[in-house]
């Protein structure tokens, strides 16, 4: 006696309805969603810890560079005022490290590509001077004898020693304070020190 099979092997054949397919989709493309904008954030904030960063060692060498000359300045050729809201944003100075002649550094800003330039420079009388010849070189507030005038000649210079400022500050007379803003990518970092010159 053959016993007949109750189980129809079309029975066992299910598939996913539309209404579970769309919902997996649904589920898998807020799980790629989710990982995308994590991976977004991740990069974003990479980038931006990265600006402050680059910003921030660029404002240091900087200020270390200007520093470490001003203090060894014997003159402020600039005219700085006592106060923050007569700042200047350059200044010029005496050189200390060369003993050698008399000349001069200058700092200043190129607001329009946010670098900051370092230039030499000497002062000689027009006639009697020789601007080849670094024994003839004077003092910035010399008196020309008569007839002649003080003329000034870039030694070297200038250089790009940093970028991505917009913004730099001198004033004070004893005390010189030096403030630097930086910008990239949105970030600012704003500097700010004070040099004490040791022969001024």
């Amino acid at each position: 006696m053959k016993m007949k099979s109750k189980f129809n092997f079309q029975d066992n054949l299910k598939g996913f309805t539309l209404t579970e397919l769309l919902v997996t989709i649904a589920i898998f493309l807020i799980i790629i969603t989710a990982i995308y904008s994590v991976y977004n954030l991740s990069q974003k904030s990479y980038r931006e810890s990265e600006s402050i960063a680059e910003i921030n060692q660029n404002g240091r060498v900087i200020l270390e560079r200007i520093i470490r000359e001003i203090r060894q300045s014997k003159t402020i050729v600039t005219e700085l005022s006592d106060s923050e809201v007569g700042a200047v944003d350059s200044v010029e100075f005496q050189n200390g490290h060369d003993i050698s002649s008399v000349n001069y550094i200058k700092y200043f800003i190129d607001d329009i590509q946010n670098i900051i330039y370092r230039e030499e420079v000497a002062y000689y009388f027009s006639v009697s001077g020789d601007p080849e010849n670094p024994d003839t070189y004077v003092s910035w507030n010399s008196i020309p004898p008569p007839g002649e005038t003080l003329e000034s000649l870039t030694l070297n210079g200038p250089d790009a020693i940093g970028e991505y400022v917009v913004d730099l500050d001198f004033w004070g007379t004893k005390n010189i304070n030096v403030r630097i803003n930086l910008e990239k990518n949105s970030k600012n970092l704003t500097l700010k020190t004070k040099v004490f010159g040791r022969n001024l």
